[in-house]
């Protein structure tokens, strides 16, 4: 089998041996040779740069070199078998070690920039060679110039390889050959006999195949090619001697092959080629490749130590802990974090991140705890075992075997120390990588060092059983979301990712300090809140998946182990809950069993969750994956953290140390308190002394290494252990998992329990401990003391004073009695049971929070008994109380003075009076008296005297709100007022009880008040025309001021109040001055100090710089701003333009500093005015228009200049006149230009300075002036008057055209002669006149006018022949004349006139065509007769280009005898032998005379020779000579149809060409109709039809056959006709029918091309290839067919029919043929095919000839069938002109004698002297004395050669005697 995809190689294979002694059975040799397909993969295993196959590295060989790429060998498994075995000698394998043979492996580590391997994707070419060698020495060679071929790949095929021996048994051969490769046309090198395969410098290969095969073997050869320029040769010489005759041993260069590849290195991607026999597999083999990957970045050399190899192979090894951020070259390694780093910022097969938005210290951080070396939690022992040992010679292996189970795995390493027999110090005492062979032996596979003889020893192992604690090996070759991806990764390492503030961060799960804490104090309302999972939903059997990379196959581990199930507690308590998982890149059973057993105590363990809310303080710190400790008081029971009050470096002031739990000085037990520091980390120190609320630890507080006291505000927790559980309290401790942002700038914090222990359980199998974080569940003390307080109240009337402002304390209400019952805290305890009762009664209880309850409205002198118990959390109480009891007393006192009574002077609610209000004190109880004092105030009394301090106020004033001095009462304190006096005043005040009883003394305080002062700081401005006046308020002032009065004069006294410190008034007097005087008053209408302000504002200045320019239809006047004549100058709003020098024409006002005046009459009276400007300044006198400044800016007689003339000229262009001039502009710019007729009417107008006009005239008068925009907005005629501009007048004139010229100056070059198609043509050509563009109009086309007169002004209807228009430069015309009978030439006359685009003619140019007959054909060859047929050759007679036309044909006539006269000879017989357009010709000549041959030559246009070529020859009558029948085709049946009507025969035959007249013979084949020989056609009525004339009259019809057509005497004719793919067409000049071929037509022999198609040609529609005639023309071709199709059959096909069976004859026919085209070749093919019988026989198989003519000899025919077929291969055709059928017989004769022996059997045998097809008849006639019969013996057969003779005497015996003979055949 061969595929030509892949490369073929063949196996060698022996010869076989014979059998024993002799009388064997002949043996075959087994067939050795197979033809063997090689696949051929390329595997994408990777992105690059990996670090190579694992055990070619962990063998420490270099990538490429035959060690490295021989020990891959043992890394790639084909369908899960390694290529080379793991215990193989990686530096000399023996081919045992092989598990697969002819595998090629080829590798690429993904570099940026790599090699290809070759031999892969390519794509090739094949080329067959098929050389047999069967000869020594014999050699074939080929070449190919392709350019980058990379391979060739030579195919030589052996059909047999065998030898029979004599024995008869077969055996196997060989075959030697070279290949031999030359490049760019050097020669081939040397051959030499090294007998190898091997390429010889890459150009040379001696090959040798042996074995046997008795079928096809096929062998491939794949030669790789180095660098060449232009050619490649190959050469196969066979070596082997030439096959013998028992030896087959031939072989075939069958093919070669070029091979072009890809050449694609698939840079940045690891591959691995493998190539392979396909025999060796039934299907694609499955690829395993045990590689180390990808490379990436880790940190640099200063904290790395290295990469560990051996059984950690790719762990980092970390040497410190401080990295400063840099990394070194990509290196490999099983990292997970450093991949995950990879991953993320890769930008070619990772996302792409920046370096910058990953938090790179958290990657480290993660390696360094990934890469720590754990246990890998095997039972297998790590304990020392003894051993003996052995290692082969040779062998880089050993087997160690031991006396127990050592209960290791294939993939364990082992540290060996050999203790004896090792030599040299090999092998030495290492780690090895071991496979199992059994439970007591192993191998060690990686020994450094050869054994060079058998070594043996004792030693003794042991197992490394540590491993890196997370490690990554995976191929991910799939997509993935990358949110999915990621979190795969971090699954491997127990990492949770998260994206915070444009960085990721790392954070994993692994033993931690804590990062916050978190107290009741530092959490938002609600606090804490606690959810736990569901115990059945919690997994006790936890099974990972992994993939072992050792047996390169899914595994599985659980936990806890199959042994451990039926014990397990927690399987026992809730039965068997699964979970599997697939640990993602885990391939140690280790990392897989420390993950079951991680998900299993978490799922067991850690299963609470705690949720809290934080503000933005914390939000923002908190992180996920944090550590946080927490002192919650409702779980742990007493409050043990809180808020810092104060703080120094060792000491804290804690916020409510009695609410808190603050273990006492002296305890046992360790005191640790944790405090939340500025930098967000936590400071943790042991408590020395608590004294109060201060705590002091026993060293400073630390930010980093420095001390720093934490922040007041911020948090503390304590914690205590080493005690007993009720005295140890420790923080609940619990990872942050997630961090949620919430409305409010909340953050909603969500952690899960964290337990420091579990990771050393689940690593080493540690104990598990757990934090005591409550005392919940302990009984508490009871209160230590217990006191009772009464104390009076009062309903106050007012309930809702604390959440209603609008509502006041009011001290009315019911005084009452009520205890009140306190407590002292104990520690942990929230709630406490209250149990009491009055008297002898029953006992009440009711619990309560805090530390105090009150029992209202108690009634006195009543006993009230009280017990206090303390509750725990599950509210379990105290063993004992605390116990109290209190009689009820009460009071009756007035109210105290008013203390603290102070009066403020607000500016704004005048005075102010503030004091403290009579109440309870508490603080002042002593005793055990009740507590009432001042609980019934009604209200407080104030009364005012103006005066200081010293003013007094009689005491009887107070209750008398009539009194003069009374001012209001209150409530409560803080009374406003609304007192503004004038002058310093005191104020008096007492309180009064509900029983109407005022204090003793009135408190007394003093108001000191101050009048305002002068205004400040007053500043004078105007802002758009209005005067602004502002100033700073009065630097002294008691009260605030209410507003300032204003005074001035506008004409009458103004004044004006207002509240601001601004005063604005419009500026009405510019240029005059005002005086403003400013007085302030307060809220007390008091007023102060007046000022007085002047203001003078002054009149704008005359703008400057009043210039102006012209634009395109305005004068621009500019101006600049004036500048400020003063600060207080009124705003310039705008501008007054005035016109004339009085200023009493307002032209215009505008904002601007510039004004566009349009150019009129109005403005510019005859073109000139004087202008002036001034400034307006707002005035709100006029508020409208402003006032206008008298400073004013003047320009004096502006005056507006006109367009001068311009001056003209003119130019035509096509039949247009341009008129140009240069441009010209006055004052203002030329807009365009008006052209006016002579009468100055206005034409038209013109932007440019161009008019285009129809030059429809012969001589014109334009006038011409320049418009600008005063010309166009001029409002009438008058004032376009103007402003017209200065005129020019030009005088227009157009001169005829000028008369063409010839060609090249001479007429002759002007006359062009040819012919097309048998088409004559005459082509005039001319040079058209050259135009004057300045006098003459462009040309439009030529008349052409084609006459007899030889002078133009002879011209008239009579003689004009021809009259067109054309635009071409040139005529072409068929010559449609003829010379007239009797003269040698003809003249035309062609004149030529050029007319322009308004059809004026010019002078004409004659051309004068003569056109003469064409020459006598001139003698050319010799002239014979050979037997019957004259041979006719002739010269091309000579043309004249300029006055003769193309020979188109020759005309051959013939005289009886010597007669030259062309009027009297007579045509050829034949239809269409006089005519031919080949100069040979051969007439068949039937019978002997002397004829005179004349030939006259005619060109195209149907013009003759005048005077004929003649020959005279003789032809003798020819000898025995049979002519059958001598047809020239018609192309055509003559099979037609008739219908007879009385006498009128109608025949129907398609395109007859009968004219009336003609003679014609029917013969009518149906009807009643009687055959008409030589009748007149009467009638034709159309191409189709004609009409004859019967002898007799009837009424008939049928089918009719047309003999004139074919010229054929009866019975003979043509059957039928068959075009394929062959047009039949009728020539004109042939005046008969010929055929084209190959031509696309119907069977018809109809053209199927319509005439759009012909004319769209190559083109498309609507752009044709030959859009009319002329094009066709125009294109020279000779021939109108359709396109020759190159490919499928293209024949013509004749049967004709001779109407009785010939006995034999020859056929011959011959088709003169003309080659049309030039598109390569046309091959045609001649057929002849012969039958018997007039239907029904069927033809035979025929007689072909490459050529236009075939002969053969047929034998018993009727019907001879004959087929012209054509080939073009580009395009060309083939023209038929005539096809000739001849039928004829040469007779021959033969004589002899002889001897008739009567001996003889049979007969006496007579040989003929001649070759026969065919013996007509034979006569012997005996040459004897006696009488004798001669008979003849003789098998008519075709071309016989013999006869026999016997002669009988008459008595009927055979004699012996002489005779003769003669024979007559063909």
């Amino acid at each position: 089998m061969t595929n030509k995809e892949i490369i073929i190689i063949g196996a060698g294979g022996g010869g076989g041996s014979k059998g024993g002694g002799g009388g064997n059975t002949p043996t075959t040799a087994e067939d050795s040779l197979d033809s063997t397909a090689k696949v051929n993969i390329l595997d994408a295993i990777s992105e690059g740069e990996i670090e190579g196959f694992d055990t070619a590295r962990d063998e420490g060989h270099t990538q490429g070199t035959t060690n490295y790429n021989t020990a891959m060998l043992k890394d790639i498994f084909i369908n899960n078998t390694p290529i080379l075995n793991k215990a193989a000698n990686s530096l000399s394998p023996i081919s045992t070690d092989f598990n697969f043979n002819d595998i090629q492996i080829d590798e690429r580590r993904g570099l940026g920039s790599q090699e290809t391997i070759p031999g892969f994707a390519s794509t090739s070419s094949e080329t067959s060679v098929g050389h047999v060698f069967d000869v020594k020495d014999e050699t074939a060679t080929r070449t190919f110039t392709n350019t980058g071929v990379n391979r060739i790949r030579v195919t030589i095929n052996i059909p047999q390889l065998q030898k029979f021996e004599d024995d008869g048994d077969i055996v196997g051969s060989s075959v030697n050959f070279f290949i031999f490769i030359a490049f760019d046309g050097t020669s081939f090198p040397s051959e030499i006999s090294d007998n190898t395969a091997i390429l010889d410098n890459g150009n040379k290969a001696d090959i040798t195949i042996e074995g046997r095969t008795g079928n096809l073997y096929q062998r491939d050869f794949i030669i790789p090619l180095g660098a060449y320029t232009s050619s490649v040769s190959i050469k196969v010489k066979r070596i082997t001697d030439t096959s013998a005759t028992r030896t087959i041993n031939s072989f075939t260069w069958f093919s070669f092959t070029e091979i072009t590849d890809d050449n694609n290195p698939y840079n940045d991607t690891a591959l691995v080629g493998l190539k392979a026999n396909a025999t060796s597999f039934n299907s694609i083999p499955k690829r395993t490749y045990f590689v180390r990957g990808l490379k990436t970045k880790i940190p640099n050399t200063n904290v790395v130590n290295g990469i560990a190899t051996g059984k950690t192979a790719g762990r980092i090894i970390y040497n410190t802990n401080n990295w400063d951020g840099t990394f070194q070259a990509a290196t490999w390694n099983t990292c997970p974090a450093w991949a995950l780093y990879d991953l993320l910022i890769d930008e070619r097969y990772g996302l792409g991140l920046p370096e910058s938005s990953l938090d790179k210290y958290a990657f480290f951080a993660v390696s360094k705890y990934n890469n720590e070396l754990v246990s890998d939690r095997r039972n297998a022992g790590t304990g020392t075992v003894s051993a003996t040992w052995i290692q082969t010679s040779g062998q880089k292996v050993g087997e160690i075997t031991t006396t127990a189970v050592h209960n290791l795995q294939s993939g364990d390493f082992v540290n060996v120390t050999f203790t004896s027999g090792t030599s040299n110090g090999n092998p030495t005492n290492q780690s090895y990588k071991i496979e199992t062979i059994s439970t007591t032996k192993f191998r060690i596979l990686n020994i450094t060092v050869a054994a060079s003889s058998n070594l043996s020893g004792n030693c003794t192992f042991q197992r490394e059983g540590t491993e890196a604690r997370f490690a990554l090996n995976t191929y991910i070759n799939k997509s993935f979301e990358a949110y999915n991806l990621i979190n795969l990764i971090c699954s491997n390492m127990r990492v949770m990712p998260y994206w915070s503030a444009g960085t990721l961060f790392l954070s994993q799960d692994k033993p931690t300090t804590v990062s916050q804490i978190f107290t009741l104090a530092n959490v938002m309302e609600g606090g804490f809140t606690y959810e736990g999972s569901d115990t059945k939903a919690r997994a006790t059997l936890v099974i990972v998946k992994y993939f072992d990379n050792n047996q390169r196959k899914v595994s599985y581990v659980q936990d806890p182990i199959k042994s451990d199930v039926a014990s397990d507690a927690a399987i026992t308590k809730y039965g068997i809950v699964e979970k599997q998982i697939e640990a993602f890149g885990v391939t140690s059973s280790g990392q897989a069993s420390r993950l079951a057993r991680w998900v299993r105590f978490t799922e067991q363990n850690l299963t609470e969750t705690v949720t809290f809310t934080v503000d933005l303080s914390s939000g923002v710190i908190v992180r996920p994956g944090q550590v946080i400790g927490i002192n919650d008081p409702v779980k742990t029971g007493i409050r043990r953290g809180g808020r810092i009050s104060a703080s120094t470096n060792t000491t804290i002031t804690v916020d409510d140390a009695s609410a808190s739990d603050l273990p006492a000085n002296g305890v046992s037990y360790t005191r640790t308190i944790n405090v939340l520091m500025p930098d967000g980390s936590i400071s943790q120190r042991t408590i020395t002394d608590i004294t109060g609320s201060v705590i002091t630890v026993n060293s400073a507080f630390t930010v980093g290494t420095t001390a720093t006291a934490p922040n007041v505000n911020s948090v503390w927790i304590i914690e205590t252990s080493g005690g007993s559980s009720a005295q140890n309290i420790q923080n609940s401790l619990y990872r942050v998992i997630s961090v949620t942002e919430e409305d409010g700038i909340k953050y909603k914090v969500t952690a899960l329990t964290y337990n420091e222990s579990a990771y050393a359980h689940v690593e080493s199998g540690a104990d598990v401990t757990f934090r005591d974080a409550t005392n919940l569940n302990e009984l508490p003390l009871a209160p230590a003391s217990i006191t009772i307080t009464e104390r009076l109240y009062k309903e106050v009337t007012n309930q809702n004073a604390t959440t209603n402002a609008n509502e006041k304390v009011s001290n009315k209400g019911k005084v009452k009695v009520k205890l009140i019952v306190n407590w002292t805290q104990v520690k942990g305890v929230v709630n406490y049971q209250v149990q009491f009762k009055k008297d002898n009664g029953n006992y009440e209880s009711i619990i309560v929070q805090g530390l105090d309850f009150e029992l209202p409205d108690v009634q006195a002198g009543k006993i009230y008994k009280f017990k206090v118990f303390a509750l725990n959390g599950a509210n379990e109480k105290s063993p004992t109380p605390a116990i109290a009891t209190r009689t009820t007393v009460g009071k009756t006192d007035p109210p105290s003075n008013v203390a603290a009574f102070t009066a403020t002077v607000d500016s704004i609610s005048g005075v102010v009076l503030s004091w403290t209000e009579n109440a309870p004190d508490p603080d002042n109880f002593t005793g055990t008296d009740v507590e009432f004092k001042d609980l019934d105030i009604a209200y407080y009394e104030i009364h005012k005297v103006t005066g200081g301090a010293g003013t007094s106020i009689t005491d009887s004033n107070f209750g008398n709100k009539a009194a003069s001095t009374y001012l209001t009462r209150d409530q409560a304190p803080d009374t406003v007022t609304g007192d503004f006096p004038s002058a310093t005043t005191s104020y008096f005040i007492k309180a009064r009880d509900d029983g109407g009883r005022f204090s003793t003394t009135a408190t007394a305080v003093v108001a000191t008040i101050n009048a305002p002062s002068v205004i400040q700081n007053v500043v004078v401005s105007e802002e758009n025309g209005i005067l602004k006046i502002t100033w700073n308020p009065p630097a002294t002032n008691s009260f605030a001021i209410k507003n300032y009065k204003i005074e001035f004069n506008d004409g009458s006294a103004q004044t004006v109040f207002v509240d601001t410190t601004q005063f604005s008034t419009p500026l009405t007097f510019t240029g005059s001055s005002r005086d403003f005087t400013i007085t302030p008053v307060d809220i007390g209408s008091n007023e102060g100090t007046a000022h007085t302000e002047t203001v003078s504002p002054p009149q704008p200045n005359a703008p400057t710089n009043f210039t102006h320019s012209f634009t395109t239809d305005s004068v621009l006047l500019k101006w600049t701003e004036p500048a400020s004549a003063g600060a207080l100058q009124p705003p310039v709003v705008g501008y007054r333009i005035y016109r004339n020098s009085n200023f009493t024409t307002e032209v215009a006002q505008i904002k601007g500093t510039d004004f566009l005046l349009p150019v009129n009459n109005t403005n510019f009276p005859n073109r000139v005015a004087t202008y002036s400007v001034a400034a307006v300044y707002l005035d709100p006198v006029n508020p409208v228009k402003g006032a206008a400044s008298t400073n004013r800016a003047t320009i004096t007689n502006l005056t507006i200049a006109l367009a001068a003339a311009p001056s003209v000229s003119q130019t035509f262009e096509l039949d247009f006149v341009i008129l140009s001039w240069t441009p010209v502009n006055g004052s203002l710019p030329t807009l365009n230009y008006g052209i006016f007729d002579n009468n100055n009417n206005l034409i038209d107008q013109t932007d440019t300075t161009k008019f285009k006009t129809k030059a429809n005239y012969s001589s014109k008068v334009f006038k011409i002036a320049a418009f600008s925009a005063a010309y166009h907005n001029a409002a009438d005629a008058t004032e376009q008057g103007v402003f017209i501009g200065n005129t020019t007048t030009f005088t227009s004139t157009v001169s005829p055209p000028s008369p063409p010229t010839y060609i090249g100056g001479s007429q002759s070059n002007s006359i062009s002669l040819g012919s097309e198609g048998g088409l004559g043509f005459v082509t005039i050509s001319f040079v058209p006149p050259t135009v004057n563009n300045a006098t003459q109009l462009d040309l439009k086309d030529f008349k052409i006018i084609r006459s007899s007169s030889a002078t133009a002004a002879g011209i008239n209807a009579g003689n004009t022949e021809l009259e067109i228009i054309t635009d071409s430069e040139s005529f072409k015309e068929e010559v449609s004349w003829k010379v007239a009978d009797g003269q040698t030439s003809i003249t035309k006359y062609y004149y030529v006139q050029a007319r322009d685009l308004l059809n004026n003619l010019g002078t004409a140019l004659q051309i004068a065509v003569v056109i003469n007959n064409p020459s006598t054909p001139p003698s050319e060859g010799i002239n014979e007769v050979i037997d019957n047929n004259v041979l006719l050759r002739w010269g091309q007679p000579t043309v004249n280009p300029t006055n003769q036309l193309k020979i188109d044909h020759y005309e051959i006539r013939k005289h009886t005898g010597n007669n030259t006269d062309w009027d009297t000879s007579s045509a050829l017989g034949g239809a269409g032998e006089s005519i031919t357009d080949s100069r040979f010709s051969v007439v068949f000549e039937t019978v002997g005379a002397q004829y005179t041959y004349l030939i006259k030559a005619y060109d195209v246009a149907g013009n003759a020779s005048t005077t004929p070529f003649t020959a005279l020859l003789e032809v003798a009558q020819p000898p025995d000579f049979v002519l059958n029948a001598n047809y020239n085709s018609i192309f055509a049946t003559a099979f037609g149809t008739y219908s007879q009507s009385g006498t009128t025969v109608t025949v129907t035959y398609a395109d007859h060409r009968f004219v009336v007249g003609d003679l014609v013979t029917l013969n009518f084949t149906s009807g009643a109709a009687s055959d008409l020989n030589s009748q007149a056609v009467t009638s034709v009525p159309s191409t189709s039809t004609f009409t004859v004339t019967a002898f007799n009259s009837q009424t008939t019809s049928g089918n009719v056959t047309i003999k004139t057509l074919t010229g054929l005497a009866e019975p003979a004719e043509v059957d039928s006709v068959a075009f394929t793919n062959c047009l039949k067409v009728f020539d004109v000049a042939l005046n008969k029918n010929v055929i084209y071929l190959p031509v696309a037509t119907n069977s018809n022999g109809v053209g199927t091309e319509t005439w759009a198609e012909h004319f769209i040609g190559t083109g498309s529609v609507g752009n044709e290839q030959f859009p009319n005639i002329t094009a066709i023309i125009n294109a020279n071709l000779s021939e109108y067919l359709e396109p020759a199709p190159t490919s499928g059959t293209s024949s013509y096909e004749e049967v004709f029919d001779y109407g009785t069976n010939l006995a034999s004859t020859k056929i011959t026919t011959l088709a003169t043929d003309l080659a049309e085209g030039t598109l390569g070749t046309v091959t045609l093919t001649s057929k002849i095919q012969v039958a018997s019988g007039d239907s029904g026989g069927s033809f035979d198989t025929g007689v072909s000839a490459t050529g236009n003519t075939v002969s053969r000899f047929g034998v018993g025919f009727q019907r001879v069938k004959y087929t012209t077929s054509a080939v073009s291969s580009a395009g060309s055709l083939k023209k038929i002109t005539n096809l000739n059928l001849r039928i004829d017989t040469k007779i021959r004769n033969d004589t002899g004698v002889g001897t008739a022996n009567a001996s003889d059997s049979g007969g006496t045998t007579v040989n003929f002297n001649v070759s026969f097809v065919d013996v007509q008849g034979i006569a012997v006639t005996p040459n004897t004395t006696s009488a004798v019969f001669a008979v003849v013996d003789f098998q008519d057969v075709p071309n016989p050669t013999s006869f026999k003779v016997l002669l009988y005497n008459t008595s009927g015996v055979r004699v012996t005697g002489n005779f003769t003979w003669q024979c007559r055949g063909t």
